[in-house]
């Protein structure tokens, strides 16, 4: 929690697959409570598996602070997404895809919070339902892929979160899951979780995660995974800098009012002084006062008699 309290200027996501948002909503709170404490709230939370359909009330659920944006359970009775933003963002949802019966989609462009540049953000849940068969994994990667080829194609940032239910720890040992990994890295999609987040008595899995493809190459991003008793899955987060609306300088000419008037009341003045102060003539003298009192002579009588000014110009 130490690096994310560090990072409160930054757009940071909280995902979860939290498998019944009504069972594990007060520890939800809870964690989030904690780090608001501590003066730390994320910009965007993903929740996969809410077990919510479209017809139920989700005023319940409501942060404080945040926009509810919900997905009533589509291809099967353990989906269901939500999206909470900070309310000094703005969205707009995004149609992406038709219904399917293998995975489903929330996704939302993200404006405001002094961002220069939008961010799309994809909350995904697929369910493990025949996971072990070739041709299922082959269905979803050919109904992803437009998806992930048309926001590739966008000169803004975007970032796939969610429950894939594809173990990248097994990468090597089935094609189609290289298939799966190769379709967003390809594309400048690149995964930000390297470690398990889901485990059992017998093994572990890497089927969360968050592709990330950046507006600017040099876009740096720190991830990481929560140790919790939330859910059978770990909760994982993301933060990056964002790329925000540079304050425009105004630009200025220096002008000098260099009149007739002017210059002999500057010519009149230096006079002046040195009349009243004149200077050693003296060859064998150390010439460093007689230089300092004429430069000093100089510059009092040029900010007086010939004053320069700055103007903006666009």
């Amino acid at each position: 929690q130490s690096v994310l309290l560090q990072n409160d200027d930054k757009f940071s996501i909280f995902s979860i697959n939290i498998q019944s948002l009504n069972a594990k909503f007060d520890k939800l709170v809870s964690f989030l409570h904690g780090l608001h404490e501590d003066n730390f709230d994320f910009s965007a939370i993903c929740i996969q598996e809410t077990w919510l359909s479209q017809e139920d009330d989700i005023s319940m659920f409501e942060l404080p602070g945040y926009h509810l944006i919900s997905q009533g359970k589509l291809c099967c009775g353990h989906g269901g997404l939500i999206v909470y933003l900070q309310d000094k963002f703005t969205y707009k949802l995004r149609k992406m895809y038709d219904t399917s019966e293998i995975w489903e989609g929330l996704f939302i462009d993200i404006e405001g919070g002094n961002m220069e540049n939008k961010i799309t953000l994809a909350n995904i849940y697929r369910p493990p339902k025949r996971n072990n068969c070739n041709s299922t994994i082959e269905a979803f990667i050919q109904e992803f892929k437009p998806i992930v080829h048309a926001l590739g194609q966008e000169n803004s940032t975007a970032l796939f979160a969610g429950d894939f239910n594809i173990d990248l720890s097994k990468i090597d040992e089935r094609q189609k899951f290289q298939e799966y990994f190769d379709l967003f890295v390809t594309l400048g999609f690149y995964p930000k979780l390297t470690l398990p987040t889901r485990f059992s008595r017998r093994n572990c899995t890497l089927i969360d995660q968050i592709f990330c493809r950046f507006a600017r190459s040099t876009q740096m991003s720190t991830s990481g995974i929560f140790f919790s008793n939330m859910s059978d899955h770990l909760p994982y987060f993301i933060y990056f800098d964002m790329n925000t609306i540079k304050k425009s300088v105004p630009k200025t000419v220096k002008v000098n009012t260099y009149d007739a008037n002017s210059i002999n009341a500057f010519c009149e003045n230096v006079r002046s002084v040195i009349t009243q102060n004149p200077l050693n003539v003296n060859l064998l003298a150390d010439p460093n006062p007689n230089y300092n009192f004429l430069e000093k002579t100089l510059q009092e009588s040029r900010e007086k008699y010939l004053p320069s000014k700055f103007v903006k110009f666009n």
